[in-house]
């Protein structure tokens, strides 16, 4: 990847966390006082485009190896057969309501991508970085 895509990336990955905040400032003391180590930051860059066309994301994240009896959290992103099925039953099946009437409109199928949502969530423990 080009070095000045890879630069942009960052700092609009930069430029977003300063403007929201998804942290705090600690002393460097606290992690070890409260018996927590703290956790190395890494660079993921990815090239969602073509190597004609780049379009290249960057994230900050925070890895950590899930101790012994941590349920593994991952919501993968559903194959595009899956949203292909949902549509074209939405598509055929006519709507009929509980009283015998039709619904000229009953569903709405939506396709959602969330780029950011983990930063969203509430936080349930301490994490230092």
């Amino acid at each position: 990847m080009p070095t000045e895509a890879t630069e942009k990336a960052r700092k609009l990955e930069m430029d977003w966390m300063l403007k929201e905040k998804p942290y705090e400032y600690v002393p460097r003391t606290e992690p070890s006082s409260k018996g927590i180590a703290s956790r190395p930051l890494l660079w993921i860059d990815t090239n969602k485009g073509d190597k004609q066309s780049y379009n290249v994301r960057s994230r900050l994240v925070c890895t950590e190896i899930r101790r012994k009896g941590m349920e593994a959290v991952f919501s993968a992103t559903p194959p595009l057969e899956s949203f292909r099925a949902l549509l074209a039953r939405a598509a055929s099946e006519p709507y009929v309501s509980a009283s015998g009437h039709r619904h000229p409109d009953p569903y709405k199928v939506m396709l959602v991508d969330v780029s950011r949502a983990h930063f969203y969530a509430q936080a349930v423990r301490d994490v230092f970085i």
